[in-house]
């Protein structure tokens, strides 16, 4: 269902009402609030136009009558629009729903989306891999060890400067394909603003290592609190078990904590993971790294769980489609994975944006 915002006929104010769905609308041109050249915009759409030149609201300014016009538009195929409300109502099975929705309706456009991605990111790790294998053919211990670390340098610049974009670009074209329009060109979206997507991908990375660290050393002090009480009590029990008691309660120790770490760090990054696609994407306008965090992690407040459990689930049906003799990943898994991810975008990010800045010269 498509929703609106109005630049009204006549207020005062000059801010925009809505959203207001087709109803809301109709009413609207039937007390002269809304007319031909009134100002509106799509929800998740970037852009303000004339009334009249869209699709869904150009029979209100025939020369039917309103409630006609009305009928008119509500019977007709549903354009390629956000869900209802300022960001629609984010649940696991509503995105899930929505990317499956998508995944069936674009099939074709995300297995080449995925294919283009996955080309591009076999040829940023070429040359790790042939510096890796000159290494391994020149039989010189050393020369190996060089080559392998110059090829593993080479492979992090091209991943950062062109893979963390790219992956910006995809979350996106998901979107993009969420709401219907399929252009391969929008999967390179991250390089429209490359400086600030870059920087927005670097501090997600930042945040992303900061938190792994810091998971892995609070399971070390977890392990080895377990294992000095663990070898305590064996030694106050006798029999010389101290030791294997110790190391078993230190494995343990170490496997539970580093278990809830990583889930608190998933829990952080799944809010904060859409950064560098919010700041590329031009239905957001212009914005800056600290407001495209500021802004993911507020609307996706409540959401983490949710957030981690479909992308847990998604992953999964998309590894099991490898078993599909590996083509079921590029037919099936990946595209779906995509889809998911749009669906995700646009639920969180895109419904909850609000209005599109007003231009100089626009006015209802």
């Amino acid at each position: 269902m498509t929703t609106w915002y109005l630049l009204e006929s006549g207020a005062g104010d000059g801010q925009p009402s809505g959203p207001h769905d087709i109803e809301a609308m109709a009413m609207r041109a039937s007390s002269g609030r809304l007319r031909s050249d009134s100002m509106v915009a799509r929800v998740g759409s970037a852009d303000w136009v004339a009334a009249s030149t869209d699709p869904e609201l150009v029979g209100f300014f025939r020369t039917a009558p309103p409630t006609e016009a009305l009928a008119t538009s509500s019977t007709a195929p549903p354009g390629p629009a956000l869900p209802p409300g300022p960001g629609g109502d984010y649940a696991f099975g509503t995105a899930f729903e929505l990317g499956t929705t998508t995944f069936r309706r674009c099939w074709g456009h995300l297995v080449i989306v995925g294919l283009v991605f996955l080309a591009i990111s076999v040829v940023i790790g070429l040359p790790q891999g042939i510096a890796e294998g000159i290494g391994e053919a020149s039989g010189d211990r050393d020369a190996a060890l060089a080559l392998g670390l110059f090829g593993s340098c080479i492979g992090f610049i091209l991943q950062v400067l062109v893979g963390l974009p790219l992956f910006a670009g995809l979350v996106g074209a998901a979107g993009n394909a969420v709401r219907g329009r399929t252009e391969i060109g929008d999967l390179f979206m991250g390089f429209r603003r490359y400086g600030t997507v870059l920087l927005a991908s670097l501090v997600l990375m930042a945040i992303g290592t900061a938190l792994t660290v810091a998971a892995y050393l609070v399971a070390l002090v977890v392990a080895t609190i377990f294992g000095f009480s663990g070898a305590f009590a064996g030694g106050l029990a006798g029999g010389g078990n101290g030791a294997p008691i110790g190391f078993g309660a230190a494995f343990l120790g170490f496997a539970v904590a580093l278990l809830v770490a990583f889930l608190l760090v998933a829990l952080v990054l799944v809010r904060v993971v859409f950064v560098p696609a919010m700041v590329a994407d031009p239905a957001l306008g212009t914005l800056s790294v600290g407001e495209a965090l500021s802004r993911n992690w507020q609307q996706t407040r409540g959401l983490g769980f949710s957030l981690v459990a479909l992308s847990i689930v998604t992953s999964f049906l998309a590894a099991l489609s490898i078993l599909l003799l590996c083509v079921g990943y590029v037919l099936v898994g990946l595209p779906l994975l995509i889809a998911v991810l749009g669906a995700a975008y646009e639920l969180v990010i895109r419904g909850k944006a609000g209005p599109p800045p007003i231009a100089s010269g626009v006015s209802g």
